[in-house]
């Protein structure tokens, strides 16, 4: 949200996507509207055609900032194929496709930055059960 918020204050425009399960919370789904009033609720898979579709329309993005993540709590011995397949979608792919989408505009119009923001989790110190995590 503090992203969001900042970058808002220096004029950008922000589109954001977010997992269908945050609106569980009203107090954290009206923070999202307020800091983004563009906001709107896409496909729970941040790299689905909606989420897609909206950078494009979005024309030629400045910055593309993809931060996304879910930590499982699990271990090598108790991680599911569910979970492992869901981390690496949302961790890994949707960055991936999200860049794809956006790439063709930034370099149609010489440049852009990508910000792609991950987890100090296994690249500077381990956490205890967060394989999953650490991994992707």
């Amino acid at each position: 949200m503090q992203v969001t918020a900042s970058f808002r204050s220096l004029g950008g425009v922000v589109i954001m996507a977010a997992l269908s399960w945050i609106f569980t919370s009203p107090a954290l789904a009206q923070s999202f509207r307020v800091q983004c009033p563009s906001f709107t609720q896409l496909h729970p898979d941040p790299a689905a055609a909606s989420t897609l579709a909206a950078i494009t329309a979005a024309g030629p993005l400045d910055v593309l900032f993809n931060c996304a993540g879910f930590v499982h709590q699990n271990n090598v011995e108790n991680c599911t194929d569910a979970e492992w397949d869901f981390a690496f979608a949302l961790n890994v792919r949707s960055m991936w496709q999200t860049i794809r989408a956006a790439l063709p505009g930034m370099l149609g119009k010489g440049g852009g930055s990508i910000i792609n923001m991950a987890s100090g989790c296994s690249s500077v110190k381990g956490a205890p059960n967060r394989f999953i995590y650490g991994t992707t």
